[in-house]
């Protein structure tokens, strides 16, 4: 049993979640209050990134982020345990991962499709052992679709995850094994710790944060994202009957504007009301 299994539990995103690298203007004094939360031990935080190890911790470095218990990157393919600054990776989960994963023959369909629509695969250090990555048109989903279908065909264990840089304006496309994922690798992670779901809450900004934000997990969609991701969400959290788990924020919770750490600030007070007082303290 963890010695944290009482307190609430923070999975979040970084980029345009806690990184105010988007178009919308940060709250100058969100980032604060949320690392003096966390530093406080009022959360448990983990990150959940498509970026890899060296980009997350660059990113903690630069924008001062907290220094979390576990951080799960590559899109839910690494999942490590972070012990005095040291990261170290989870084998039970990489064990997981090599279940049924045909890298090769995805790439050979995934090749194929990029020569007919001029994808692009991402840098090196965006790709690993069980990460596919493309940049591809954000303007046509038709060819995902295809890819899909041919993966079906074959009947290949694949999951494909495909999302929208807004900023860049590109398409981004992950081929992961069919057991990674945000949402596989939050509910593994959490069996190991033994943390209940109700302790559980996540915060995200895009598509391919989707899969967690509709789940009933508690979850928090900063009032950055844009109005299709929350469109979606809100529709597909409806659908899973889960209205009441996904909180949208809206900015005014402390006069700040709901992007960004301040929307997870938001968010964690209305999921936690506990936390509203710790937060207000903290905020002093």
């Amino acid at each position: 049993m963890s010695i944290w299994q009482h307190n609430a539990w923070l999975f979040s995103d970084m980029d345009r979640t806690l990184i105010p690298n988007g178009d919308q203007p940060e709250s100058p004094q969100a980032r604060p209050i949320f690392r003096r939360l966390c530093r406080g031990g009022h959360v448990n935080l983990v990150y959940v990134s498509g970026r890899h190890k060296q980009l997350m911790q660059e990113a903690i470095q630069a924008h001062q982020l907290p220094q979390p218990a576990f951080a799960i990157g590559n899109v839910g393919t690494e999942v490590y345990r972070v012990t005095d600054g040291q990261w170290h990776a989870h084998g039970d989960w990489l064990d997981r991962l090599k279940q049924d994963w045909e890298r090769d023959a995805l790439e050979a369909l995934a090749q194929k499709l990029a020569r007919q629509y001029a994808w692009r695969m991402q840098e090196a250090e965006k790709q690993s052992p069980y990460k596919l990555s493309y940049y591809i048109d954000p303007d046509t989903i038709e060819p995902v679709d295809q890819l899909r279908s041919l993966i079906e065909a074959q009947k290949l264990a694949c999951n494909v995850i495909y999302s929208v840089d807004e900023t860049l304006h590109i398409g981004l496309l992950d081929l992961l094994p069919v057991a990674a994922d945000k949402l596989q690798a939050i509910r593994f992670l959490s069996a190991q710790q033994g943390i209940d779901e109700h302790m559980t809450l996540f915060a995200g900004d895009s598509g391919n944060d989707l899969s967690v934000l509709t789940s009933g997990i508690k979850s928090i969609l900063v009032a950055n994202a844009t109005d299709d991701v929350r469109l979606r969400a809100q529709r597909q959290s409806r659908e899973n009957g889960y209205t009441n788990r996904l909180y949208c924020a809206a900015g005014g919770y402390l006069r700040m504007n709901g992007n960004y750490s301040a929307g997870v600030l938001e968010g964690l007070a209305f999921h936690v009301p506990a936390l509203d007082d710790s937060i207000k303290r903290v905020a002093e």
